[in-house]
């Protein structure tokens, strides 16, 4: 069934960041993003810069779900939510950006992101339709804290969950 469950909400692991320098699809959503893009800069740049393609859902900034996020986890307005998703396309912009210069004889990738407008606060990173990994926050928690699965749809028993996370991410951009 299940690869593994980790009590710390960590997307840093050296096992993560193999699988999306290798990807041909990555697929994120994330409040902010802001510590995941920052911690696996390096890796999505290399998934894009041989061809892959990321794909990043990230909460709209100032809306209702963002405010009541800020509330529910106690911050001020000098370390806002909605701060750090602005950073976060900008780090998004520049990691398109370096990819792009690097000289490669594989076509550059892409990277495409959107702002998800639901009030679910579901966490995810989704690899090669493969590899997903879902982290459960329950504010006001926040994704670091929170406990992690990591399934792996290769798995028979692991299909069902795969494929609705899977599908959950793929629904929610298209209402973009």
């Amino acid at each position: 069934g299940l690869v593994r469950i980790s009590l710390q909400g960590s997307t840093d692991t050296k096992e993560l960041g193999r699988l999306i320098a290798k990807a041909s699809t990555v697929k994120v959503m994330f409040t902010s993003g802001n510590t995941f893009l920052t911690t696996r800069h390096n890796e999505l740049r290399d998934c894009v810069q041989s061809g892959g393609r990321v794909t990043v859902l990230l909460a709209t900034p100032n809306s209702g779900f963002v405010k009541d996020i800020e509330q529910l986890e106690g911050r001020g307005p000098a370390y806002g939510i909605s701060h750090e998703i602005k950073a976060s396309v900008g780090r998004l912009k520049r990691l398109s950006e370096e990819a792009k210069k690097v000289q490669s004889p594989v076509s550059t990738g892409q990277v495409e992101f959107g702002h998800f407008r639901t009030h679910m606060r579901l966490s995810l990173v989704i690899v090669d339709n493969r590899y997903c990994y879902s982290i459960l926050c329950y504010s006001p928690t926040r994704t670091s804290e929170a406990l992690s699965f990591l399934f792996d749809a290769a798995n028979a028993s692991n299909k069902i969950v795969t494929s609705q996370i899977i599908e959950h991410f793929d629904r929610t951009f298209d209402l973009l």
